[in-house]
């Protein structure tokens, strides 16, 4: 699922290569159940930034078992999932920029 933005082509798919969780301690049985890119039906809060994901738009779902809390979704709003797909030749740039709305959504 490759968009076009000015010059470069930015292939969502590559978001699923990076693991938002990557770093934090957790059980044995912990495992990723389901993670794809999708176009959400219904209004979420995006995990990264905090703002809301649109009907409509294009996104990377993500649904998790933890050992310790069971079963948990997480929405990754279009602006988040390609921050995360460019986190691979961005050194994490736009992801940090995204990380920062939230910080400021709870702020505020």
């Amino acid at each position: 699922m490759a968009k076009q933005q000015g010059n470069d082509v930015i292939d969502l798919a590559l978001a699923l290569d990076y693991n938002p969780f990557d770093g934090d301690f957790g059980d044995v049985g912990d495992r990723e159940l389901r993670d794809k890119i999708v176009q959400f039906r219904k209004p979420r809060r995006c995990h990264c930034c905090g703002q809301n994901v649109k009907p409509g738009t294009m996104g990377r779902s993500l649904t998790m078992l933890w050992m310790s809390d069971g079963i948990m979704s997480y929405a990754y709003c279009h602006e988040c999932t390609e921050a995360q797909a460019k986190s691979w030749t961005d050194e994490g740039r736009a992801l940090d920029k995204r990380f920062a709305l939230r910080g400021r959504a709870k702020a505020g």
